[in-house]
């Protein structure tokens, strides 16, 4: 068989270049899609906490439900928003910044800003991925995974979002590269890269921390042709990679030491949160058929499903150490999931976020006659909101005193209705404090809590919160 030309300097940098270009182009296409309107319940929660940090010049994020590499990373690029903003005359000071923006944001500049990070990070992944595939099997290879990733819809929604999912990717593909590094030569050089990727990719989403496993099984396929004389000197280094990514993620979240009851209260939320059944897509007790049935439709999609069952077999006979180093990461990710019975956080397709919110105003007849409406406030079913600020144009609303009082559990029901609530991953949002611009003035006059929906006997929507 004749082998691959090897590429010269210049390919092995203008091929990861070309890919990088190919997948930032999708990334930042309409990059502002839906704004000022939020559509992901997931985005208020990270911006919240970054707006906060820089208004108050704190390192200090004051929530654990997230690592808080994401934090720092949105908050740089926060700051820069501000800096421009001041320069242009958008801001007076960080206090104009407002951090309560569930639903509908004042300054949709700044969710560009924030997501365009996400875009970067999310393009990255595909360069990362073609020196992988190079390295793992050959050139072909990895340009085909490479180009697969770029195009790929899923991952490019995920890329137009302030979330941690495209970003976690980015760094777990940097520790399979250096698993893959000591599964070939055993060298420190491995154990180093696989332990700045293991690390950052806990410190980005705590669950991503298992792709540790990838590095140990790497051992054991380096350990395999190398030998029992090697056993010491490869045990010593996979310890020391197993410290370094400790190291790591603490260096990315350094309040899990000087904060440590709130980290670990954080982690006990997010464990009995998971356990209680009322998180995520996906209930009951190990949901692989919901799993499935996800990566069928919007996962890898039919024609990647149908690649996966007839090529992993063969993979498993003629490459059986790619196959250990890459199922060492990807199934216990898979079973850690599927304990829970439910999607881990923020690993529900793109368009979850989406539809939900889009849900709250398509079933609600009133509502719905006028899309891209400001929403109405709890617990009116009037025919449409009041006249606002920010409004394109003023419409009429006569609520009735006791359809717009707010919603409470005391107050007896007149039929079987059922009250759904999605949960963001913070505190109920509060009233914003501080001097804002007077964009906002209407804003706040507006009820803020969490959003949720109420469905009536007659199938009508009841309430919508910001």
């Amino acid at each position: 068989m004749r082998a691959m030309r090897t590429p010269s300097r210049r390919d092995a940098w203008l091929a990861p270049l070309l890919i990088f270009a190919l997948a930032l182009a999708p990334r930042l296409w309409a990059l502002g899609w839906g704004l000022p309107y939020v559509e992901h319940p997931d985005e208020p929660a990270l911006v919240e906490t970054v707006v906060r940090m820089v208004r108050d010049g704190s390192l200090n994020p004051r929530t654990f439900l997230y690592p808080s590499l994401s934090y720092y990373l949105l908050a740089a690029a926060a700051r820069l928003h501000l800096a421009w903003g001041e320069s242009v005359g958008l801001y007076g000071s960080a206090q104009d910044l407002v951090a309560r923006t569930y639903t509908f944001t004042t300054q949709p500049q700044l969710y560009l800003w924030l997501r365009a990070v996400t875009a970067l990070l999310g393009a990255l992944t595909a360069p990362l991925l073609y020196l992988l595939g190079s390295q793992m099997f050959d050139r072909r290879a990895g340009l085909l995974a490479a180009a697969a990733l770029a195009l790929s819809r899923f991952h490019i929604e995920h890329s137009h979002y302030i979330t941690t999912d495209a970003p976690t990717g980015l760094w777990v593909t940097l520790a399979l590269l250096g698993a893959w590094d000591v599964a070939r030569r055993g060298s420190w050089r491995g154990y180093l890269i696989g332990a700045l990727g293991t690390g950052l990719a806990a410190g980005t989403k705590y669950n991503a921390g298992v792709v540790g496993l990838a590095l140990a099984a790497a051992a054991l396929v380096y350990l395999r042709d190398a030998g029992r004389p090697a056993i010491p000197r490869q045990a010593g280094r996979l310890m020391a990679a197993g410290l370094l990514s400790g190291l790591v993620f603490l260096i990315a979240t350094p309040y899990a030491i000087l904060d440590m009851p709130a980290f670990l209260g954080a982690l006990r939320f997010n464990a009995a949160h998971y356990a209680s059944g009322e998180h995520g897509d996906f209930t009951g007790a190990w949901p692989f058929g919901q799993y499935a049935a996800f990566y069928w439709a919007d996962g890898l999609m039919p024609a990647g499903c149908l690649l996966l069952l007839a090529g992993l077999p063969a993979l498993a006979r003629r490459r059986g150490a790619q196959t250990a180093v890459l199922l060492s990461a990807i199934l216990p990710m898979q079973l850690r999931r599927g304990s829970d019975g439910r999607r881990v956080a923020g690993s529900a397709p793109a368009r979850s976020g989406r539809s939900s919110s889009a849900s709250r105003r398509s079933s609600c007849s009133p509502c719905s006659s006028s899309p891209r409406r400001p929403p109405a406030r709890p617990g009116c079913s009037a025919t449409g909101p009041k006249p606002t600020a920010w409004s394109r144009s003023p419409r009429p609303c006569a609520p009735s005193p006791a359809a717009c009082s707010p919603p409470s559990s005391s107050t007896p029901s007149s039929g079987p209705a059922t009250r759904r609530s999605p949960r963001y991953r913070g505190s109920p949002p509060t009233r914003p404090t501080g001097t804002a611009p007077a964009a906002t003035a209407s804003w706040r006059s507006t009820p803020t809590g969490m959003a949720h929906r109420i469905r009536t006997p007659t199938g009508r929507c009841s309430a919508t919160a910001i």
